[in-house]
């Protein structure tokens, strides 16, 4: 009994696991200085596939959607009235546009920001996708 308790526990816990998409592709394209040790990152997602991807987005909260591999470059909180969810649709071969404003807390720092998606599959179950992006130094 003890045996299977811990067989079901193992196969529920890949279902909760975050799928690393191979199809597409996120490039950091472009980086812009703002005040003070802020910068705006150029985010380009694409599609590498033959096939179109739905997902969601909100509409204000960055730090759900991104993240950073390095403590000191800091995703900050975006102002706004309403989070709400954007349906994005990516055609293949087609690619949207992330601006991402990020603190810098340090010099000369290496990292790559990590777009954590969830994508509307043709079934209704949704999952998590991260996808990674090139590494930069600022």
């Amino acid at each position: 009994m003890r045996t299977l308790i811990l067989l079901f526990v193992a196969i529920l816990s890949t279902s909760f696991t975050n799928i690393v998409e191979d199809n597409l592709n996120l490039e950091i394209t472009k980086v812009k200085k703002a005040e003070n040790n802020f910068r705006i990152l150029t985010l380009k997602l694409s599609n590498i596939s033959d096939k179109e991807f739905k997902f969601f987005t909100w509409s204000c909260s960055n730090q759900k959607l991104f993240s950073a591999n390095n403590i000191l470059i800091e995703i900050p909180e975006k102002q706004c009235d309403k989070d709400n969810i954007v349906i994005n649709k990516l055609s293949p071969n087609k690619s949207k546009i992330f601006k991402l404003k990020v603190l810098n807390k340090g010099e000369n720092l290496k990292f790559k920001i990590t777009f954590n998606c969830t994508m509307i599959p043709e079934t209704k179950q949704t999952r998590t996708i991260q996808i990674v992006s090139n590494e930069i130094q600022l």
